[in-house]
């Protein structure tokens, strides 16, 4: 029997649309030194996805209005839940002494002196915001419980694990990401110009 060819890439068409297909996520890697004030990662977030809206065209930023279609996230989830994790709680750790005592594979931040955005678009950003929803409402650590006295360290921990479930849940979507380095704010203009 000799299958036509036509219906061959019909079908191999059909099978690839059931797969996630991930090409809308960007890391922007910045050094802390464009930054007036590095140290503080949420006000450079709000800086960097402003800056990358407001170069994105005129049409794409008039229909972010109506509807949300780019999210930006510094460094990888389980880095920035732990260190959140542990500003609230204030644990004036670091992210290695977290690690250890929880045996948790948190990550570090993906490159010295320099911040990592993740620019999610489109399904990408679906996905992230569907992942954050489901891992926050399903990951219980009951072996936090019986490990730590201290409410915060439990508290601290749970967090932790929330942000490595996270990072297993968008592993596909991090090794697909396109990775953009500039040097100062005014570069963002260009690699905006390339996130879809």
């Amino acid at each position: 029997m000799q299958i036509n060819p036509i219906q061959q890439v019909q079908s191999y068409n059909k099978s690839i649309n059931n797969q996630p297909n991930f090409k809308g996520t960007y890391i922007v890697q910045i050094p802390h030194k464009a930054f007036t004030n590095p140290n503080n990662i949420q006000e450079c977030t709000k800086l960097v996805s402003k800056q990358i809206c407001k170069f994105r065209s005129k049409l794409d930023n008039f229909l972010n209005i109506f509807k949300q279609n780019l999210f930006c996230y510094p460094e990888k989830f389980s880095y920035m839940f732990s260190k959140k994790g542990m500003e609230s709680c204030k644990l004036n750790n670091s992210v290695q002494w977290l690690r250890s005592n929880t045996g948790l594979p948190i990550a570090d931040a993906l490159r010295e002196n320099y911040h990592s955005f993740f620019i999610y678009t489109k399904d990408d950003a679906g996905n992230v915001l569907k992942q954050i929803t489901s891992v926050c409402k399903n990951t219980r650590a009951p072996k936090f419980l019986a490990k730590y006295s201290d409410p915060h360290m439990i508290a601290t921990a749970r967090t932790a694990k929330i942000g490595v479930e996270l990072d297993k849940a968008m592993e596909r979507q991090y090794k697909s990401a396109i990775v953009y380095e500039v040097e100062n704010l005014a570069d963002l203009k260009d690699v905006a110009q390339n996130i879809k």
